[in-house]
């Protein structure tokens, strides 16, 4: 069986992650969350199958209102017992497979983010930095040069492997994922590219995005 693991779970995570286990026949029941621990009962031939919002400007995962960089995500996995032996996981987060922004707007989103949690609230002053700010970074999009945000899952592995993994891989999507997961299979939203919600990956295998 395969273990479905989220950072923080809200109501509307618990139930796309049951959405996830009824629909997904090899999929364990068990909802594990972050601090829970658990990881460590699997064998490292299973799929992880990890759930959590994606963001269109800061490569970063969020859900229950908190956000993790790729590194602080796992650091958690590990003491949850992830072994550095895994091979497979699979992320069904938005976005994780491209580039959400340019370096320096996104860096400059990441800053803003932090004080946010030193402070403890959206001050009006944050939320004006922000939105300034917000609005002269691009769409989300392929990663075609450096002065780009390396996507999301490209991160993730970076920290996998400084973290001692050395014998996995990373499935993303360069796309929002749909909350749809029906006859357990991934769909995509293509709306925001002029697609529709729902659609297939065998019709859009181009934007499943591999990272080892």
């Amino acid at each position: 069986m395969n273990p479905l693991w989220c950072p923080s779970i809200d109501d509307e995570m618990r139930d796309q992650m049951k959405k996830v286990v009824r629909h997904f026949p090899t999929m364990d029941a068990t909802l594990f969350e972050g601090g829970g621990g658990g990881l460590g009962a699997f064998p490292t031939t299973s799929k992880l199958y990890i759930m959590a919002h994606g963001h269109s400007k800061m490569p970063v995962f969020s859900c229950n209102k908190k956000v993790w960089t790729a590194s602080q995500l796992v650091a958690l996995l590990k003491a949850d017992g992830l072994s550095t032996k895994w091979r497979d996981i699979e992320l069904l987060v938005c976005h994780a497979g491209e580039s959400v922004n340019s370096q320096a707007v996104g860096g400059k989103l990441l800053g803003i983010r932090q004080q946010v949690d030193v402070v403890g609230k959206v001050t009006p002053k944050l939320q004006t930095a922000w939105d300034a700010t917000a609005k002269k970074g691009q769409a989300p999009g392929a990663f075609t040069s450096a002065d780009q945000l390396l996507p999301l899952a490209a991160q993730f592995a970076q920290a996998l492997k400084s973290g001692g993994f050395s014998t996995f891989r990373v499935i993303s999507y360069a796309a929002p994922v749909a909350q749809n997961f029906s006859g357990g299979k991934v769909t995509l939203d293509l709306r925001p590219s002029g697609g529709e919600w729902g659609e297939p990956l065998d019709a859009h295998r181009d934007l499943v995005k591999i990272w080892l």
